[in-house]
């Protein structure tokens, strides 16, 4: 088994070809990230990838942002499937994160995975959360912000950034501004700013990837919220998204129902469903 926090050019080109035979096979995107630049601790082995002749059949992902808790995802070839390959990386996962302090790991898979959905009720790994992916509707025509100054963030504003985020959704202080300031240094991540009247009053944060976009994070401040601010900041800035034709996707719990409802009036439309299982140390 290889572990690195890196990828070759060579070895992503591979791993996407694993994926995209899984994709086929499952009728499923899997979960897997393969651009992982924003883990709390950088040096933490975060593919962990299994060869065969010097070729991949199989990855898990480590995705760790906070000090608590590790999200993985797994791929398996198809036809190297039913030995072993997948309870091996959960395990070596399970180790490493258990070696940097975490205290549990959870398992996401795309709920529409039957494999991945057998191998979870194999382990008896105990649901956790449900998470909807929503793509934009490009025909759906996004309206401008009106009473809103939206700008792309820089890292001077990384104070600014944290402190929205740690007001809506009552994150530590210490845990959100690393994230921020990974987020500022990482170059597929774009954070904007909604300023009113110019105080900074909601923010979120940009991926691009496969060129798709993906959107999270959209936090406004509490004393601001129920004014629709959060719908105008949204649509202001999938508006700039829009020009370049390329996919909009979002994610949203569950049990974020006010968001949920937010994000389909915006113009998204449920694509998939991610479901979370976690398992304590």
């Amino acid at each position: 088994m290889v572990t690195t926090n890196t990828l070759s050019v060579d070895l992503s080109d591979q791993l996407q070809h694993l994926l995209d035979e899984c994709k086929l096979y499952d009728q499923a995107t899997p979960c897997v990230q393969l651009d992982i630049k924003i883990n709390l601790f950088k040096e933490m082995p975060c593919y962990l990838i299994e060869l065969e002749n010097d070729k991949p059949i199989a990855i898990c992902s480590i995705m760790a942002i906070n000090t608590f808790e590790g999200e993985i995802a797994i791929a398996v070839l198809p036809q190297k499937r039913n030995q072993g390959l997948a309870k091996t990386l959960k395990n070596r996962a399970k180790q490493i994160l258990s070696e940097y302090g975490y205290k549990q790991m959870l398992y996401v898979n795309n709920e529409n995975s039957a494999s991945g959905k057998q191998f979870i009720e194999q382990l008896q790994i105990p649901f956790h959360h449900t998470e909807y992916t929503l793509e934009y509707d490009q025909a759906h025509q996004a309206t401008r912000a009106s009473r809103l100054l939206v700008t792309r963030a820089n890292e001077r504003d990384a104070y600014k950034v944290t402190n929205i985020s740690v007001d809506a959704f009552g994150d530590e202080y210490e845990i959100a501004y690393p994230f921020i300031e990974a987020c500022f240094q990482n170059p597929t991540r774009t954070i904007y700013l909604g300023q009113l009247s110019y105080e900074p009053i909601c923010t979120l944060i940009v991926g691009f990837e496969n060129n798709t976009y993906f959107i999270n994070g959209l936090a406004v401040l509490k004393s601001h919220q129920g004014k629709g601010y959060g719908k105008e900041f949204l649509q202001e800035v999938i508006y700039n998204l829009s020009q370049n034709s390329h996919d909009i996707i979002i994610d949203v719990d569950n049990t974020n129902l006010t968001a949920y409802q937010l994000y389909k009036k915006t113009g998204f439309k449920e694509k998939s469903v991610t479901g979370y299982y976690v398992e304590k140390f």
